[in-house]
């Protein structure tokens, strides 16, 4: 009997350290979903929407990127304005539009997934628009 009673707390010891040492070390960011094609048509008068997620610990931070030209790392980032969207959950919305501007309807964009514990991005995504 005194041995399943020293037992049954040395187990609860256990299990309670368990939970008090449990320590959380960063996981770098792996990608859940991205759009995997190089180049993406669309139509103005529909808009497009990139998908990005990512897993890691902590939670990665996503942020679009528009690359700059033949040069494929990110150079200029990009936020929400009266034109785009960028969700909190990491997608990317082009507005329909009427009024082409190369700046904003077309050109290349990366996602880049990024927390304590390192950063990751997409292959260079290249929109072109059509009518």
């Amino acid at each position: 009997m005194k041995m399943k009673i020293i037992i049954g707390i040395l187990l609860c010891l256990v299990l309670y350290l368990q939970d008090v040492v449990t320590i959380d070390l960063p996981i770098g960011p792996s990608f859940v979903s991205t759009i995997t094609t190089k180049q993406k048509l669309y139509y103005n008068n529909l808009g497009i929407r990139l998908d990005c997620s990512a897993n890691g610990t902590p939670l990665p931070k996503l942020t679009w990127f528009r690359t700059n030209g033949s040069d494929d790392r990110p150079s200029t980032f990009v936020q929400s304005s009266e034109l785009i969207h960028v969700y909190q959950n990491g997608s990317l919305y082009i507005r329909p539009f009427r009024n082409y501007q190369k700046s904003l309807h077309a050109g290349t964009f990366v996602c880049r997934a990024e927390n304590a514990a390192g950063s990751i991005q997409t292959t260079p995504i290249q929109l072109k628009p059509r009518e």
